[in-house]
């Protein structure tokens, strides 16, 4: 099932940004911080929402997201200027946009290994935005699942899926290889020494204590309803006959990922089988393994299942996420324990 934690996308989007620097630019609010001993007070939330009717500072849990992405990243700059690198402060839009979904989300329970259902309490109306499925489409064209690829920091490395208006996407296209394998070994050590520095990601407010095992179950008896929708069925075959009729018969989503793995499989099966050493860290050793022209080959239908992937399954996330919506609230109505898990959160 697709499910959104922001915490995690937000996660994802620091990291990526610290790698491979994505995003539209930085906005006008940067705020500052201070090495060692970081301080967020100066961090801006979301306007309008971020304040009541009388003016008072009323900041919700994606606003403290946002101030400790921010103050990573102010860290990760001064960090970088002591050591004689370029970097400017900057989180991607999508990632602020997962930070206002935060403001309204409530608590939201997942396995802690993000393997497994997951239930927003209360349940909120978040659909799927414009900007995540054209992210996520423009990720699977550049790089498709990231199996036949191996983008790191010192190779050349195509725009972001998100971000190729970053402004540190151009510091780092001036630099030459060396520079670059530098520029990249320094950003690793910065950006593990912020992490240390401004302490853990915040986690959501009211989710001390809570029975996770019982709300874990909750959200099962929620995933078994959707599946089992007629609505979430039809548009479930849809999506498969979309696959089919692109060339890739599929029966669910994770089949298309499971498709490449296969090939990816096969092509280390036969370079071994014929002597080849495999070395499957970079592409280069990719290349080496399964050669040049048949990496190639492998990438772009890659990138074509990934694609076909996206563009058939948009239909299926949005029926989806309307279930979700439906059932969490059905069964937090229908199960009085789980509401009274909840209290007033």
């Amino acid at each position: 099932m697709r499910s959104r934690s922001a915490a995690l996308v937000l996660t994802v989007a620091l990291i990526t940004t610290a790698c491979t620097g994505g995003g539209t630019g930085p906005v006008t609010d940067t705020p500052g911080s201070t090495r060692g001993g970081v301080s967020t007070s100066s961090v801006p939330g979301p306007s309008g929402s971020a304040f009541g009717g009388g003016g008072e500072r009323v900041q919700g849990f994606g606003d403290q997201l946002l101030a400790w992405y921010w103050s990573a990243e102010e860290y990760l700059a001064s960090c970088m200027e002591e050591q004689g690198f370029e970097y400017v402060p900057w989180v991607p839009p999508i990632t602020r946009e997962m930070a206002q979904d935060a403001n309204q989300a409530g608590i939201e329970v997942s396995p802690g290994d993000g393997d497994g259902p997951v239930l927003r309490l209360p349940a909120a109306r978040i659909p799927p935005r414009s900007s995540e499925s054209e992210m996520f489409r423009r990720q699977a064209d550049e790089s498709g699942f990231g199996i036949f690829f191996r983008v790191g920091v010192v190779e050349e490395l195509p725009e972001s899926a998100l971000g190729s208006e970053d402004p540190n996407l151009a510091i780092r296209t001036a630099l030459d290889e060396a520079s670059l394998e530098a520029y990249g070994v320094q950003l690793r050590e910065c950006r593990t020494e912020a992490i240390e520095a401004i302490g853990p990601e915040p986690d959501p407010p009211g989710s001390e204590g809570l029975d996770d095992e019982r709300l874990f179950e909750a959200a099962e008896i929620v995933e078994g309803l959707v599946e089992a929708d007629a609505r979430y069925q039809e548009a479930l075959a849809g999506y498969r006959r979309c696959m089919a009729d692109r060339g890739y018969p599929v029966v669910d989503l994770s089949g298309a990922y499971d498709l490449v793995q296969g090939w990816f499989d096969a092509e280390i099966g036969r370079a071994a089988a014929a002597g080849r050493p495999v070395e499957s860290s970079t592409e280069a050793g990719l290349a080496a393994a399964f050669g040049e022209a048949r990496l190639a080959e492998l990438q772009a239908e890659e990138r074509q299942v990934a694609v076909a992937r996206v563009e058939c399954a948009t239909e299926l996330w949005e029926v989806e996420w309307e279930l979700l919506v439906e059932y969490e609230q059905k069964v937090i109505a229908d199960n009085p324990d789980v509401a009274a898990l909840l209290g007033e959160r």
